[in-house]
């Protein structure tokens, strides 16, 4: 309701009530920033960091907080421990190479390049799941030739993405639904090299070996 003033009084009051919750600290900091008071906020975002040191957001939050006061050193420090804690936040990757467009323009453009190399490939993760959703829709159709060629296109634009191995997996499932049992079995092996933690795939691969076996 934009009642910022009203809103800080309340997030003051649970902070008093729970000193250690960091959820009244970061809601409280994002009233004061709507106020333009920059110095409250970042007091407030230091008690969010303490009580949480793993949250990347907030650590990311303190460093605009920061910028926005001409506090770059401390800012840069903030966006070090971000990327400490997550080396793939694109946020804080690309905030870091502005900050230290100054001052260190060959670390800025290094990590400028990974910025663009990280929004690639997401591009191609999403993709990737894009098409992997779709493939799964045509499974549950019993479109198995469709959702064949929709997995067979998601593994080859995710390259070596995170979910290469379940991409694997589902199309030797498919594989084998469609009759085509040694294809689905390589598919199913490749999952599970890439995932030996894959039960679905290894219980698959059971099934598969417990038929052929010799009678």
């Amino acid at each position: 309701m934009k009642q910022d003033r009203d809103a800080g009084d309340e997030f003051a009051l649970a902070a008093r009530l729970a000193p250690g919750n960091p959820d009244s600290y970061f809601y409280w900091s994002l009233a004061e920033r709507d106020q333009g008071d920059f110095t409250k906020e970042t007091e407030l975002l230091r008690k969010v960091v303490k009580l949480q040191p793993g949250n990347v957001k907030a650590h990311i939050m303190l460093a605009t907080s920061l910028l926005d006061q001409n506090r770059s050193a401390e800012a840069v420090a903030e966006l070090r421990v971000a990327l400490a804690n997550d080396p793939n936040s694109e946020q804080a990757i690309y905030k870091l190479s502005r900050a230290l467009y100054s001052t260190n323009p060959e670390e800025s453009k290094r990590l400028l390049d990974h910025f663009d190399r990280l929004k690639a490939q997401n591009a191609f993760l999403a993709q990737a799941e894009s098409l992997g959703n779709q493939a799964f829709h045509a499974f549950t159709m019993q479109e198995w030739r469709e959702s064949i060629r929709l997995y067979t296109e998601a593994i080859e634009t995710c390259g070596d993405c995170e979910i290469e191995s379940a991409l694997h997996r589902d199309l030797g499932l498919t594989l084998c639904r469609d009759g085509q049992i040694e294809r689905g079995a390589d598919e199913l092996r490749k999952a599970l090299a890439l995932n030996p933690e894959d039960r679905d795939a290894a219980k698959a691969l059971e099934v598969i070996r417990a038929q052929n076996a010799p009678k």
